[in-house]
C-alpha cells in the first residue's frame, strides 16, 4: 500500500479516537457542571470551588483536543486532494479502494462496470501515482 494512503487511514483513526475522546470531555463536565441534575454525580461529591477548577481542566484538555483534531482534518485533506487530482472515474475509484476501503469488485458493482475494467482503471492510477511519486 502505499505510505500516503496508509497515512491517510492512521489519521483517520486518530481522528476518530480524539472525537471520541472529545466525547467523553464534554460528558464529564457535564457530571461536573451542577449539582442538581442526575447525571451531575461528580458535582455533589465536590464544593464549588473543585468543580470549577476540574471543569477548568476538562476545558484546556478539550481546547488541545480540538486543536489536534483541526490539524488531523488538514493533514487527511492534503492526501485527499492527491486523489482529487484524478477525474471521473479513477478518482471514484481511488476514492472508493482507499478512503472507503472497498474491494475492487464492490467498487465494480457499486459503479455499474465490470471487475476487469475496474482492475484496469486501478492499475493506470496505480502507474501515474508511483510516476507521480518518482
Amino acid at each position: 500500500m502505499f505510505e500516503w494512503l496508509k497515512l491517510y487511514r492512521d489519521l483517520d483513526m486518530q481522528y476518530k479516537t480524539l472525537e471520541l475522546k472529545k466525547d467523553i470531555c464534554i460528558e464529564e463536565i457535564n457530571r461536573w457542571h451542577s449539582i442538581n441534575d442526575t447525571r451531575a454525580d461528580l458535582g455533589k461529591k465536590h464544593d464549588f470551588l473543585s468543580r470549577v477548577q476540574q471543569v477548568d481542566r476538562i476545558r484546556e484538555e478539550l481546547n488541545e483536543l480540538n486543536e489536534r483534531i483541526e490539524r488531523i482534518e488538514r493533514q487527511k485533506n492534503k492526501v485527499l486532494e492527491l486523489i482529487n487530482r484524478f477525474d471521473g472515474i479513477e478518482q471514484k475509484i481511488l476514492r472508493k479502494k482507499y478512503i472507503d476501503d472497498m474491494t475492487l469488485q464492490q467498487i465494480a458493482y457499486d459503479l455499474g462496470y465490470s471487475e476487469q475494467y475496474i482492475r484496469k482503471k486501478h492499475a493506470e492510477c496505480i502507474k501515474r501515482i508511483d510516476f507521480i511519486n518518482t
